[in-house]
């Protein structure tokens, strides 16, 4: 019922997409889902639909129809996404979102050099937020017309060498085209005097690992908003794996809490796509074969050792962020839970799973947090590092448990 109402034609119908023969309305949803946006949708909705709407609207309509009786949501889970592509719907508005609007062009992103010193006090020390064998990172307020101004991340990327000029192409190509309430919003980039600059919207609380490594930051982190900044990296993440259609499927290659951004409402935000792969769908392929790349100890170890990537190697490094959430620890500080001693979050992970694993807690939440919440939490978490990435969930999937985390959660405290 649900593509029926999103094409227009009933079940019992057939009709032909290009010159194939005509078929009934699931034979079509089942060849040409994964195809462009618009290619199921009834031509008199056509400009009308919300391309993240008409994301969230696809995806639980596909489940449904599901062969797997186990992939098939709940009514609770359908209402849900409904609602939220309902909302998406009504409260997004403009062009770059729609549909048939055509990518803008890149030429209207281009901020000046001078514009980009002004907002940084001419690279002024006191501004940088961030130092890295990329480049550096500044704040600063921009404005084009001089009135409105808007706090920004200006990325200065280091051009010694090759990486540096490889990763701001890499960004420019694809952040320009994301629309999504969980990616960083861009905006705009400068290719001036021999630099090289991307500037994206500052999040006020910065990243997730700055609030983890820092107690009276971590503090303020309740496990409600843990599960909530969850939740918002897992959508950021599913828009960039399936969000922008089959020909142009991204893997961001560098998941970790340091590329997940928290807004003024400790909204997640997905950023740095410096290292970014897309393009899975074009080449009708599930991985590719290439040079591992990423931040130690977020790396998929698959990935690392055979130089397969897929989108299960950015589920592996999201696994990590979540026992880092959990446990209040970062990856890549050694760390001593109860006995024994310290060793880095993800081998003590594997060390009490099984045995003691309510030693993974962070003692800051470990009160707050509902049991049957937890074991769904641990289990998903757990899942996402598996040694075998057939095993792990896709980002969908992830989605889903998180939100049945959430719901008994809240049931606990009721």
């Amino acid at each position: 019922m649900l593509f029926e109402m999103l094409n227009g034609m009933l079940a019992c119908e057939k009709r032909s997409i290009g010159d194939n023969k005509p078929q009934t309305l699931i034979n079509l949803v089942r060849r040409y889902y994964d195809e462009g946006p618009d290619t199921l949708i009834d031509p008199l909705l056509r400009g009308q639909i919300n391309i993240l709407s008409l994301h969230s609207f696809k995806k639980i309509a596909y489940r449904c129809i599901s062969l797997n009786l186990k992939d098939r949501p709940t009514s609770n889970r359908i209402i849900k996404r409904i609602e939220e592509a309902l909302n998406i719907q009504s409260q997004i508005h403009g062009a770059p979102s729609t549909i048939t609007t055509q990518s803008q062009q890149l030429e209207s992103f281009l901020i000046p050099l001078k514009d980009i010193k002004l907002a940084t006090r001419e690279f002024n020390p006191e501004n940088l937020i961030g130092d890295g064998g990329f480049g550096t990172v500044y704040k600063g307020q921009l404005s084009k017309d001089r009135k409105n101004c808007i706090d920004v991340a200006i990325k200065r990327l280091n051009l010694e060498g090759h990486q540096g000029k490889k990763e701001f192409l890499s960004e420019l190509k694809l952040i320009a085209n994301f629309h999504h309430q969980n990616i960083i919003p861009f905006v705009g980039y400068c290719e001036e005097d021999k630099e090289m600059i991307i500037v994206s919207r500052y999040a006020i609380n910065r990243s997730l690992d700055h609030h983890l490594h820092n107690p009276s930051k971590r503090r303020l982190l309740t496990w409600a908003q843990r599960l909530k900044i969850c939740l918002g990296a897992a959508k950021g993440l599913d828009y960039l794996h399936s969000g922008l259609g089959k020909d142009h499927q991204v893997i961001h290659r560098d998941v970790k809490s340091g590329n997940i951004l928290l807004d003024e409402n400790l909204d997640a935000k997905i950023c740095d796509f410096g290292l970014s792969k897309e393009g899975l769908g074009t080449q009708q392929l599930t991985h590719v074969f290439t040079k591992a790349a990423g931040t130690n100890f977020y790396l998929d170890p698959v990935y690392q050792e055979s130089g397969i990537l897929s989108k299960k190697s950015d589920v592996y490094s999201f696994g990590v962020v979540l026992f880092e959430i959990l446990s209040g620890a970062m990856s890549y500080v050694p760390t001593k839970f109860v006995d024994g001693s310290p060793q880095y979050l993800i081998n003590l992970v594997r060390r009490y799973y099984n045995e003691g694993p309510e030693k993974l807690f962070d003692p800051i939440i470990k009160d707050q947090v509902g049991s049957r919440c937890f074991h769904i939490f641990k289990e998903l978490a757990y899942q996402c590092i598996s040694l075998n990435s057939k095993e792990r969930p896709t980002m969908d999937t992830i989605i889903d448990r998180i939100e049945d985390a959430m719901d008994f959660q809240v049931s606990s405290f009721i």
